[in-house]
């Protein structure tokens, strides 16, 4: 093949690994960004880790993340803005645009280390921080399995796989929040094995709740208990990647607010919840931005900030400001 104006020529002379699906808008990002010079493009192993990693084919425990500092294209080659103005038709999923988000933070800590040396053992030691932290949260669920224990044994294995899903879920979101103000880069490793591991259980519960919720109207309490109700209300809640999921679980809860089947409180969260997502303003006040304001966690906006006490007192909710001081734990901790 000889060399032309195409995309085969900037290959071959920017020795761009093969980027799989996403190789022809890649491709031309990277010669908009990099000086191209006729170099040889051999492809290494870790250009077949970088693929699988783009493409979701690889665990981010498995992406050689040490081996691949030092690479500045990587960064603005990941960049959704820059492929966005490139080929606007192109969009990227929610998990997609997750994944993506983390394996660029991952080769930012990377790029921080002094040596390839000194980034594996930071590495490896955030990586066991985060597994024990995550274990040790896991034991401490266990305590409440008590909670499947239905004669059913259909009733009985969807309240243990909702159990499982629910104790995975909660040890890594509060390995998450312990390593959430990480001062140093074990640390932050530590907290972004722990942000994969959310991403992880999210993709799996949505999926699993999706099929339950394909088969009957809602795990409600009278037939599941009222802790695995809540477990699958939480599934949901954590699923933003899915919004589908959490638009059809809200339909399907709101007839059952009456009969006491579902929380109040919960059904108001999973509103303010699709709402944000669905680029709409809160009812409840329940959701923040993530952000410290005044050393206050800050809200999105409100529909009806005028009534919002009436809203969340009618909903079950304690009054704002008690909920931001709670909020204020996990979303302000150094503050």
């Amino acid at each position: 093949m000889g060399y032309s104006n195409g995309p085969d020529m900037l290959v071959r002379k920017c020795s761009m690994p093969n980027l799989g699906k996403f190789s022809a808008i890649f491709t031309v990002i990277f010669a908009t960004l990099v000086a191209c010079q006729p170099i040889k493009a051999e492809r290494t192993d870790n250009d077949e880790n970088l693929e699988a990693m783009i493409n979701g084919d690889q665990s981010f425990y498995e992406i050689d993340f040490c081996a691949l500092r030092g690479k500045p294209f990587l960064e603005p080659l990941l960049s959704n803005e820059l492929i966005e103005k490139i080929n606007p038709e192109f969009s990227f999923s929610v998990k997609d645009e997750r994944r993506f988000s983390l394996f660029k933070k991952a080769i930012e800590t990377a790029a921080k280390s002094v040596d390839e040396k000194n980034c594996r053992v930071q590495l490896e030691t955030g990586k066991s921080l985060a597994e024990e932290e995550n274990l040790k949260h896991q034991v401490k669920f266990e305590d409440y399995s008590s909670i499947v224990n239905s004669d059913d044994l259909v009733i009985r294995e969807i309240q243990s796989a909702i159990f499982e899903y629910a104790k995975r879920d909660q040890a890594a979101r509060n390995s998450f929040i312990r390593f959430q103000g990480a001062t140093s880069q074990d640390q932050t490793w530590a907290k972004l094995f722990s942000i994969w591991e959310m991403y992880s259980v999210d993709n799996e519960s949505s999926t699993y709740m999706t099929g339950i919720l394909n088969n009957i109207d809602w795990v409600n309490t009278s037939t599941y208990g009222e802790y695995i109700s809540y477990f699958a209300w939480l599934l949901v809640q954590h699923a933003d990647h899915d919004t589908e999921l959490q638009e059809l679980a809200l339909k399907r809860l709101e007839p059952l607010l009456e009969s006491h089947e579902v929380s109040r409180s919960d059904y108001a969260y999973l509103v303010d919840r699709v709402a944000v997502n669905t680029g709409e303003k809160q009812t409840y006040g329940t959701q923040s931005t993530g952000k410290c304001v005044n050393g206050k966690p800050e809200l999105r906006p409100l529909k009806q900030p005028e009534k919002i006490e009436t809203l969340r007192k009618e909903a079950g909710l304690k009054p704002l400001d008690q909920y931001l001081q709670q909020l204020s734990r996990t979303v302000c901790p150094n503050q």
